[in-house]
């Protein structure tokens, strides 16, 4: 269950945030046997190495296979479990090990504009140590069109997100993972601008994509359309604004 923001606990600093999550970020590196590499991150999600992660991350990598690589170096393969375009949020499980550090997920209802956060990820090599970025959230939820054409509600801050730290963690100062940073919804002609999936969408999609293989609690209407703004109403002479199927 995601925790409760604490009450009676002063905030940390972001040294004692980094000791205190470190342990529970990955890195990723996804191959094939073509030679296509790419580098991600990604948090443990269970003792038994269940890894969250983006969905987004194996795109462009045909057959993928994954190896994982801990805080200390040691190195795993790991299995593609399920993935979720929409959410853009996947699952990997890792091989032959145990008693790994789950990360401490925080409730991201409870996330307010301006509160402070640090982004911890492997944005250079996914065998390196992971990098932390600070900053602040800058909206709780911002609605962001995603590369798959989907509409989700993130969180936006200004942390240096980058390439290599999507599946990473954003961490509020009470060392509570509270997103998902996924640096593939932030556009390059914009700056200071980065996104992460809440972990009240993360924990709802992770657990039906590690019990079913996929979400299954998601609607879908079946229609196309285009939106009518005020704008496009007077031009087109609509009587209404909304959306128009087409």
């Amino acid at each position: 269950d995601l925790e409760a923001r604490p009450t009676d606990t002063e905030v940390s600093t972001p040294a004692q945030i980094y000791a205190k999550v470190n342990e529970s970020i990955v890195g990723i590196r996804i191959y094939n046997e073509k030679g296509q590499v790419s580098d991600a991150s990604g948090v443990i999600y269970s003792e038994d190495g269940y890894i969250v992660t983006n969905d987004h991350i194996y795109s462009e990598i045909g057959a993928p296979k994954f190896k994982v690589f801990m805080h200390d170096g040691t190195e795993y393969n790991a299995v593609y479990v399920a993935g979720d375009t929409v959410s853009d949020l996947a699952v990997l499980k890792i091989e032959g090990g145990k008693g790994f550090k789950v990360a401490q997920f925080g409730d991201s209802e409870q996330l307010i504009n301006g509160e402070g956060v640090v982004a911890i990820g492997r944005p250079n090599d996914a065998t390196d140590n992971s990098s932390i970025t600070s900053g602040v959230i800058s909206l709780t939820k911002r609605r962001v069109k995603t590369t798959s054409s989907y509409t989700a509600r993130l969180i936006q801050t200004d942390s240096a997100i980058n390439p290599g730290s999507s599946g990473g963690a954003l961490v509020n100062m009470y060392g509570q993972v509270v997103g998902i940073t996924s640096s593939k919804l932030a556009g390059v002609e914009y700056d200071a601008i980065g996104f992460a999936i809440p972990t009240k969408t993360m924990k709802r999609v992770v657990e039906q994509l590690i019990s079913s293989g996929k979400v299954t609690d998601r609607a879908k209407l079946g229609i196309t359309y285009t939106e009518v703004n005020s704008v496009t109403a007077e031009i087109e002479n609509h009587a209404a604004v909304g959306l128009l199927v087409v």
